[in-house]
């Protein structure tokens, strides 16, 4: 039998997963917070943030040059 599962509070998470980033030398920014939140609830899965991580530093999906 599971223990039934406890109502996640979103923006306690992302503060708790922001200040550990920070107690650790890192400042997380706007954007990786937002993501963070859409993941915690369920708007983005973990293979898309991915893919938006690679897009946005530049290593997104490699092109055959040939076309």
């Amino acid at each position: 039998m599971s223990e039934p599962q406890l109502p996640l509070n979103v923006e306690a998470e992302v503060a708790f997963l922001e200040l550990a980033m920070r107690s650790r030398g890192f400042t997380p920014n706007a954007d990786a917070l937002s993501r963070v939140r859409r993941m915690l609830t369920g708007t983005l899965t973990l293979d898309a943030a991915r893919a938006e991580v690679l897009r946005k530093y530049g290593h997104g999906p490699q092109r055959d040059s040939a076309g």
